[in-house]
């Protein structure tokens, strides 16, 4: 299962270049085409209907491209965090166990030594009675 967040990370990492670089190289490949038209007095070709449809619809393919990443990306980081969190309540439970455990040793040991010295000082009393009978 640990696989399954590595491996969608190294897909989402290899997608990267399609999904947003790319899109933002060719943005500033047209910032400086228009930049360089601008300080040369050149105008643009008007694109004809088909190519400004084509345009578009390219445009719509690298939206939708980005927001799939986006998504997959968000979807990663949440199973992440979940994952850290149950990690997280695990541990603690965990602590939680052994502290009550250690408690509960401690209590017994307790408990132990206190029927101890009891079973010692019923046995001082016994002896303290045994000897008042056998001396008197």
């Amino acid at each position: 299962m640990a696989d399954g967040p590595k491996a969608a990370v190294s897909q989402t990492i290899q997608e990267i270049p399609q999904a947003v670089i790319k899109p933002v190289t060719d943005q500033v490949g047209q910032a400086v085409e228009q930049g360089l038209n601008s300080i040369m007095g050149t105008a643009p070709k008007p694109l004809d209907p088909a190519d400004q449809a084509k345009k578009e619809q390219e445009n719509q393919v690298k939206i939708a491209n980005i927001k799939n990443y986006l998504e997959n990306l968000s979807a990663l980081d949440r199973a992440s965090r979940a994952k850290a969190q149950q990690e997280k309540e695990q541990a603690e439970q965990v602590k939680a166990q052994e502290t009550h455990q250690k408690k509960q040793k401690v209590e017994f040991e307790e408990q132990k030594k206190s029927e101890s010295i009891a079973v010692q000082q019923a046995k001082v009393k016994t002896e303290a009675k045994a000897g008042q009978g056998a001396g008197g």
